[in-house]
């Protein structure tokens, strides 16, 4: 089976080669998070099918769903979404409310429905972890780029699951993740330490995976779910194997969206500020 492109932020999983012509339905594909503190964020994307007729970016704007009905509940109050165009995320599209917030320990159930088609999924938010630290290392053969090590306050084989992000000020709008951007708590060690590199982010005209010396770095530790810890490594084997002749990856990411493709996340957020130098 051809692999469908999901179409949306959390990556452009695009081959530009030569594929054969097919007719399979497209699907819709959710992009949506809810933080501690922070209003919801969701972007619902179609897929395509990968052919000949297709390039790279071609007609992005076709596959953003701008008339459904998006509805959240926090098990208190139930409130339909309105969307509106956010040039911070691409697609620049997005659906919110600020009736509801996130907030540690509460499950949030999202509805989404479009063209005959209702789409569930529920997630929960963690309580945050604070950071143990941030710090600079530089990139070897070099004295001003660098790559940033982040410790966790992570417990033998606990059972926490981790995102990171990063904002570059001057030069991000919103948090990118950072690469890895999961992390499985279990398999760390206490005190764990993790190398991390700036993640792609399409609204970046000029892409760097290193830090520059003198840019001022925040970088967001976030705790999460099981679901969406996985989701997102198996985003980082497809960024790093996937396009590989040697490693070829045809199946989309396991997902928590019932009855379409993508994510619902809950996240508890801590952030930590460092100039690199």
């Amino acid at each position: 089976m051809k692999k469908l492109l999901l179409i949306s932020a959390i990556a452009l999983l695009c081959s530009c080669g030569q594929w054969e012509k097919q007719d399979i339905p497209s699907e819709i594909v959710v992009e949506g998070w809810i933080e501690a503190g922070e209003a919801p964020v969701v972007m619902l994307t179609s897929t395509l099918t990968p052919s000949a007729e297709y390039t790279c970016l071609d007609s992005l704007s076709n596959y953003i769903i701008k008339r459904a009905k998006v509805t959240l509940s926090d098990g208190d109050t139930t409130v339909v979404m309105y969307s509106k165009r956010d040039k911070r995320y691409m697609p620049p599209y997005i659906y919110t409310t600020g009736w509801i917030s996130g907030k540690a320990g509460k499950t949030y159930k999202l509805k989404v429905e479009y063209n005959g088609t209702t789409i569930k999924a529920s997630t929960s938010i963690p309580e945050a972890e604070p950071i143990a630290g941030v710090r600079a290392v530089p990139v070897e053969g070099s004295d001003s780029l660098f790559t940033i090590v982040v410790g966790l306050n992570n417990k033998a084989g606990a059972d926490k699951f981790y995102r990171i992000f990063t904002m570059v000020e001057g030069e991000d709008s919103r948090y990118i993740s950072s690469f890895p951007g999961a992390i499985e708590g279990a398999g760390l060690k206490p005190g764990a330490e993790i190398t991390i590199t700036r993640g792609k982010s399409l609204n970046r005209h000029k892409f760097a995976t290193q830090f520059k010396k003198g840019s001022t770095v925040r970088v967001k530790v976030c705790t999460c779910e099981e679901a969406t810890c996985r989701f997102w490594m198996a985003i980082d084997d497809i960024t790093t194997v996937g396009n590989t002749p040697f490693f070829p990856m045809y199946d989309n990411p396991a997902s928590n969206i019932k009855g379409g493709l993508g994510y619902w996340a809950g996240y508890g957020a801590s952030v930590s500020t460092l100039v690199v130098k």
